[in-house]
């Protein structure tokens, strides 16, 4: 870690390297470099958001423009020309994806897509479920209990993160729409409030949201 370092607000890590965002819309990188990922552009600032992917940065800004550099031989950094109005960022290993101020999710890698959100939500009042994912028990929190179950998926191919499996909802062994679909029947449900499922929590954080949608985009047609 980079000595003196202070005012840090986030942190992100990839496979070999950690980035941090100041409090002051600046960002700072160590570790691994052989693919350009600690190079952080020069002047760069006004950052509100980080994320980082195996061997790539991306980070977003106040204006809601996003900024990716480091390793690119999928398309990862390629951030397509004028796209702006983002509000927020994830990575993968190999893959970048934003979701936009109008609730249109996109993911640039060798495989680009777009998604609008309204869509998913369509398709998940209409469409049956793909495969026969099994919720997972939940608990009803206690004025002294804040604990949230996770959920580890049982089918873990080897050499597989189980942050991946996690994202192929329906076992189905490729990470699509229809995952996608399965988030979204529960969009919006919160820990103990009777939907809530603990298998569609990818972040564990007590929530069904956009975050969780973002996990499964950020895989979009990965195959087990």
């Amino acid at each position: 870690m980079p000595e003196g370092l202070s005012g840090v607000k986030a942190i992100a890590a990839g496979d070999w390297h950690t980035i941090a965002l100041k409090e002051d819309g600046t960002v700072v990188a160590w570790g691994d470099n052989r693919s350009g990922q600690c190079n952080v552009p020069e002047g760069l600032s006004g950052v509100k958001a980080i994320a980082a992917g195996g061997s790539h940065t991306v980070a977003l800004k106040e204006d809601g423009t996003v900024i990716a550099w480091g390793d690119n031989t999928k398309d990862q950094c390629k951030v397509p020309e004028g796209l702006s109005g983002i509000k927020a960022i994830t990575a993968g290993n190999t893959s970048t994806a934003i979701l936009k101020e109008d609730e249109t999710l996109m993911n640039f890698d060798s495989e680009s897509y777009i998604i609008p959100f309204s869509q998913i939500m369509g398709l998940s009042q209409t469409t049956s479920p793909t495969g026969n994912p099994t919720p997972t028990s939940t608990q009803t929190p206690t004025s002294t209990s804040t604990y949230i179950p996770t959920y580890t998926p049982s089918n873990t191919p080897i050499n597989t993160p189980v942050e991946i499996v996690k994202c192929d909802i329906n076992s189905d062994g490729v990470i699509n729409i229809a995952d996608i679909i399965l988030i979204a029947r529960y969009f919006n449900s919160t820990y103990g409030d009777g939907r809530y499922e603990t298998m569609f929590d990818l972040n564990c954080d007590g929530f069904i949201n956009m975050i969780d949608i973002l996990r499964v985009a950020v895989y979009f047609n990965q195959k087990l």
